[in-house]
């Protein structure tokens, strides 16, 4: 059974299916396919006009995003390969960077398999067909497989991770400013395993969530806004949390500033006023 999927406008309408007296599903002559009703689902054409403007604005954007992917990795990979390459720069304090140059150098990477690899951002292209120009359909019952679920995830496990990596560096440009004596190797221990696995705790429960209950297309949609939070939350905490710390850095340093050139600051003053 093929599963025409068509180009999708409405995601909150139905489609419907109508089953026969013999107890199978109606079967469409014209495709040779069984066939299921998505005219509730698609774009009215009062929306027409909108449709080919929306989709030169979309291609803008991810030519956009593309570009500046594009360039961020080259930088990363340069930057990823000093710092390997020259010894002088192997320290914990570089590790941090490192680690957070390689999250998102991965980043960069499954956005871009991503979009090479994903058809009308449905399904990916070895498991959809186009039958009709702008027409598309599963090539099995059961719809998205796996390999595209395990894509997305993985993006969505390399966001997790890059925004993750982003709150270490915070946090230990943080403690560098407040705390005067602390020991580094065990902080880059402990920043290594949040990093690369403290996003788990969020990445595993969405993962039953959609496997169990909203186990729709490749999981690249999201019907119940809440489930989606579950990944959302963390990374716009993060950057809450990072301003805090901006805010409390600046404070310190001013403070410090303050308190240990009190002469030079009068000799400022005394210059200005004249």
């Amino acid at each position: 059974m093929w599963l025409d999927v068509g180009l999708l406008s409405l995601f909150a309408a139905y489609a419907t299916k109508t089953c026969m007296q013999n107890g199978e599903w109606f079967h469409h002559s014209e495709f040779n396919v069984t066939w299921s009703n998505y005219s509730s689902c698609r774009a009215t054409e009062n929306s027409s006009v909108h449709e080919g403007v929306s989709e030169v604005h979309v291609n803008r954007i991810q030519t956009m995003y593309s570009l500046g992917y594009g360039i961020s990795l080259i930088a990363l990979t340069v930057a990823i390969f000093i710092m390997i390459y020259f010894r002088r720069l192997h320290c914990p304090r570089n590790t941090i960077h490192l680690n957070l140059f390689m999250a998102f150098v991965l980043r960069a990477l499954l956005s871009f398999l991503k979009d090479n690899l994903h058809v009308i951002h449905i399904e990916l292209f070895q498991e959809i067909e186009e039958f009709a120009p702008g027409r598309y359909r599963y090539q099995s019952p059961s719809g998205s497989h796996w390999q595209c679920k395990i894509l997305f995830t993985t993006f969505h496990y390399v966001q997790l991770t890059s925004s993750a990596w982003v709150f270490i560096e915070g946090f230990y440009l943080y403690i560098l400013v407040t705390v005067t004596i602390f020991s580094e190797r065990r902080y880059i221990r402990w920043c290594t395993l949040l990093g690369w696995a403290g996003p788990l705790l969020f990445l595993v429960p969405w993962v039953i969530i959609r496997a169990t209950i909203e186990d729709d297309l490749c999981w690249n949609t999201h019907p119940t806004t809440g489930y989606f939070w579950i990944l959302k939350c963390p990374q716009v905490a993060i950057v809450v949390i990072n301003f805090v710390f901006f805010i409390n850095i600046v404070r310190v340093l001013f403070t410090k500033l303050v308190r240990t050139a009190p002469p030079r600051a009068r000799k400022y003053r005394y210059r200005w006023g004249q």
